[in-house]
């Protein structure tokens, strides 16, 4: 019994050792320091305010911080980490530590309901092979929601039944307690703590706005539903592990009509019915189920022929090379992030006073918060939100920014200072002229409703912002200029 219980406890040793490996594996793209999830620049770029209290003071900092988007105790969380570390890095090794714990307690779980070691193994490279659903990148509040769900499976577990009398399994008991008070902290604690939750959209009322529609940067209602699956939007991001979870699913129902169908038509001992009674597209679906059956049964052939003693070690080796052929192939599918500019202009970005607030292109500004640690008026990454109050603040404070940018009114950009506080100018000269071609590059007429209103913008004149006064200029580098706000309010006053 002690040799069985040390086998077993190396056993789990080694799983989440593999765990870890598989999850640095997937997520060493976002590791990487000029990498960063789109995500960050929302919810994580601010915590730096906790180690120095002068950064990101401004007001659309303050109503991102007052959405009710961050609980409590992740708040606490990373409040802590921020006073070693950043809070971007942080959040993005919390997300592999959460990876690895998630397909770790599968491994357990499924060891804990069968004998045959391979299944263990299977269960947890399934999960992890399907890692780009399960969007643990960056460390954000969903992510804690696999662990707490994963323990949560082991309530339904504690009971074991010995015959028709139910027994308590003390151990288990402990792990589902465990879960039932994280569950409860994680899901009950934020709302008593924030007094409810914030008021977001009902389905009539996005409706009325271009952004939640299929052009839209909240594209929620799409006509086709293969559409709607295939983006992040739905939960499901039907992308590699989405398409194969979805298949196989599908595989597994339609596995006995496929034999069906083989069984009468392929091997008939009775009057065969004619195809065309099957339904339309069967033969597709029939088609696909029998290749399945047929690896299927390859594998347990294969299997049949080795001696018992080996069939845990070949299954593990199967299970690995499996897991390995699919972490090769599709990994960059799993690297949930996009490099961020680090040249001249973001360098002197980075040294005006932390109170600074920067106005330019919203694409532009995207990286800012992240890679200059200063705030801005608004980006392509802080306008979207599903909180009406903080939707409306950030879709006025887009069409200003892209008025005073793309418009021909200087006036448009003296109220940046006096509407948003804004104190520095972020002008790329080379960019803005390719926008005034007919269909644009960045800001196109079918992305709504911001690109159709660009587009309406550079029909009437140049920019304001391409015929500046040179004595508001700051700094000045190739096309890339940065000019004081305060300096053009003067002047075009």
């Amino acid at each position: 019994m002690r040799r069985l219980r040390a086998s077993r406890r190396f056993e789990s040793v080694a799983a989440l050792a593999a765990c870890t490996v598989a999850a640095v594996l997937v997520s060493r793209n976002l590791l990487r320091p000029d990498v960063f999830s789109d995500d960050a620049f929302v919810h994580q770029h601010w915590m730096w305010h906790w180690r120095d209290p002068q950064l990101f003071t401004d007001s659309l900092t303050a109503d991102l911080r007052e959405s009710s988007r961050y609980p409590d105790g992740y708040q606490a969380l990373f409040w802590l980490a921020t006073h070693v570390a950043s809070p971007i890095a942080f959040g993005e090794w919390l997300g592999v530590a959460l990876m690895a714990v998630s397909g770790w307690l599968a491994f357990l779980i499924v060891r804990e309901h069968t004998d045959w070691r391979p299944a263990a193994w299977i269960a947890g490279a399934l999960f992890l092979a399907l890692i780009d659903i399960h969007r643990f990148h960056g460390g954000f509040p969903r992510a804690f929601v696999h662990p707490v769900v994963l323990l949560a499976v082991l309530i339904v577990s504690t009971v074991r039944w010995t015959g028709a009398r139910p027994q308590l399994d003390r151990r288990r008991a402990g792990f589902a307690l465990l879960a039932a008070g994280l569950a409860l902290a994680a899901i009950l604690g934020p709302q008593v703590a924030s007094g409810g939750s914030p008021r977001v959209f009902t389905a009539d009322e996005a409706r009325m706005f271009p952004e939640f529609g299929p052009h839209g940067t909240l594209h929620f209602f799409l006509p086709s539903t293969l559409d709607y699956l295939r983006q992040n939007r739905s939960g499901f991001d039907l992308l590699t592990a989405g398409s194969v979870l979805a298949l196989a699913a599908l595989a597994l129902l339609a596995a006995p009509v496929a034999l069906a169908a083989v069984a009468v038509h392929g091997f008939p001992l009775g009057p065969p019915r004619p195809l065309d009674e099957l339904a339309s597209g069967a033969t597709a679906v029939t088609a696909g189920a029998v290749v399945v059956v047929v690896v299927a049964a390859a594998v347990a052939l294969l299997l049949g022929r080795v001696p018992g003693s080996m069939l845990p070690a070949v299954g593990a080796v199967l299970t690995g090379v499996t897991l390995l052929g699919v972490l090769v192939v599709n990994s960059d599918r799993w690297a949930r992030g996009g490099a961020c500019p680090t040249g001249p202009s973001v360098r002197y970005l980075a040294g005006p006073p932390k109170d600074a607030v920067i106005a330019g292109d919203p694409f532009d500004l995207k990286c800012l918060p992240g890679t200059a640690r200063r705030a801005v008026v608004i980006s392509t990454q802080l306008a979207p939100a599903r909180e009406v109050d903080h939707f409306l603040k950030g879709r006025a404070r887009e069409f200003a920014m892209l008025r005073a940018y793309h418009g021909p009114s200087a006036g448009a950009i003296a109220e940046l200072g006096s509407r948003y506080g804004a104190t520095h100018l972020w002008v790329r000269r080379a960019a803005v002229r390719k926008e005034l071609g007919p269909d644009g590059v960045r800001w196109r007429p079918r992305q709504l409703p911001y690109g159709r209103f660009v587009r309406a913008l550079v029909r009437e004149g140049e920019p304001a912002v391409l015929h500046l006064p040179a004595p508001c200029r700051r700094w000045r580098h190739g096309s890339d200029e940065v000019y004081d706000i305060a300096c053009l309010s003067a002047s075009a006053s």
